[in-house]
């Protein structure tokens, strides 16, 4: 998320690729000594392997068929998101899946995720007011786009953000007020206000699909009736 090399002449995607490929062979090294060891029962059952089996079948089925073969396996030299980025992407979906189990695990991986955010967000606030030290070809004063590149990936990732943070602040343990839930609206804020500045439609699709599907998972748990929809 944070890696970009400002002087090479991709200076976003490919430092983040290059890595990602590189931490990838660590990755099955320990899957193949986990299934060895435990076999496929380290493996979590849940239904939501079904939704990431779909998309994987969606994207090979979109590399079979598309017109250039080298960059729907590859994706652009420059870049590398082509079909073996998803693959990259499965194979750390299911170390997450494995190696995530506890309350514990979970929230040593949001405070990570949550800080690398809050430095991503930083940085747009530098190039927003014009403190950032590097100049780029594009000016990111008038829409910032951090660490990305590319202010609707930047936007994506404020969506992701503002989803966490939602789920923090609704579905946290606890009082109203505990630390989760107030970690959780922070959050949700910064997700929002940084958005306002951005301006990119895709922002406002992923934070309004994350406010239906928090409702609709909320009303799932708990079910709604008079007395729940006034909690």
């Amino acid at each position: 998320m944070l890696l970009f090399d400002p002087w090479s002449i991709q200076a976003q995607d490919l430092p983040k690729s290059l890595f990602s490929r590189a931490t990838e062979w660590l990755l099955i090294a320990a899957l193949v000594l986990l299934v060895a060891r435990f076999g496929l029962a380290c493996v979590p059952r849940t239904r939501l392997h079904l939704l990431v089996a779909a998309f994987a079948a969606a994207a090979v089925a979109s590399a079979v068929f598309a017109a250039d073969g080298y960059v729907a396996l590859y994706g652009a030299r420059e870049r590398h998101l082509g079909l073996t980025f998803i693959v990259d992407m499965l194979i750390l979906y299911a170390a997450v899946a494995i190696a995530f189990r506890t309350d514990a695990d979970w929230r040593v991986l949001g405070v990570a995720a949550a800080a690398a955010g809050l430095v991503a967000v930083g940085y747009a606030g530098m190039q927003y007011t014009g403190l950032d030290p590097v100049r780029w070809a594009d000016d990111p004063r008038l829409r910032p786009y951090s660490t990305f590149g590319n202010p609707d990936m930047f936007g994506h990732f404020l969506s992701v953000l503002f989803a966490i943070g939602l789920a923090l602040a609704v579905f946290s343990p606890g009082a109203a007020r505990s630390r989760p839930r107030l970690a959780g609206a922070a959050l949700v804020a910064i997700g929002v206000v940084v958005a306002g500045v951005i301006a990119t439609r895709a922002t406002f699709i992923g934070m309004s699909a994350a406010l239906v599907a928090a409702g609709a998972v909320y009303v799932g748990l708990r079910g709604l009736d008079r007395r729940t929809a006034h909690r």
